[in-house]
């Protein structure tokens, strides 16, 4: 869980750092009609909206740095994947904003970003789609993370 502390006090530095009510449901497993949906790995919340972020502790092999595209198409793949997925666990989210074990119903919007520890090239679409509520986009890396939220004003 390292690199998903690492994310979380990264946005705790900043005024997106949640309040200790919307701050448990970090670490949890949101369910939803009793099946696991996400586990929480890090979260932000100006109070009206509500950020989740799927941290991918994938550490860059010798090989992508050398620009090896098997390597590059591998974390294309990987990284295609983690926005599909997080895309349609933010859309369960939006459905069912009460579910078993959480209850999301206040929050004006519900948004996400999948957070790796180095910038990934993929051309997934959603990759560079910016949250609405944040200068933070879907597929982001913790530099970047912390830019965004030290320039969002509330």
């Amino acid at each position: 869980r390292p690199f998903e502390d690492q994310v979380q006090a990264i946005i705790d530095g900043t005024v997106w750092s949640p309040p200790e009510d919307v701050r448990s449901l970090r670490g949890r497993t949101l369910r939803l009609k009793n099946e696991s949906l996400t586990d929480v790995d890090a979260l932000a919340s100006d109070g009206d909206h509500l950020i989740l972020v799927d941290a991918k502790a994938r550490m860059p092999r010798a090989s992508l740095w050398q620009g090896e595209y098997t390597a590059i198409q591998a974390d294309d793949k990987h990284a295609t994947a983690s926005l599909a997925n997080w895309t349609r666990v933010l859309k369960a989210l939006r459905t069912s904003p009460i579910g078993d074990n959480y209850d999301l119903s206040r929050f004006k919007s519900i948004e996400g970003a999948v957070c790796y520890p180095y910038p990934v090239f993929t051309l997934a679409p959603q990759a560079a789609t910016q949250l609405r509520c944040a200068a933070v986009r879907m597929l982001t890396f913790p530099e970047e993370l912390r830019d965004a939220f030290r320039s969002t004003n509330r």
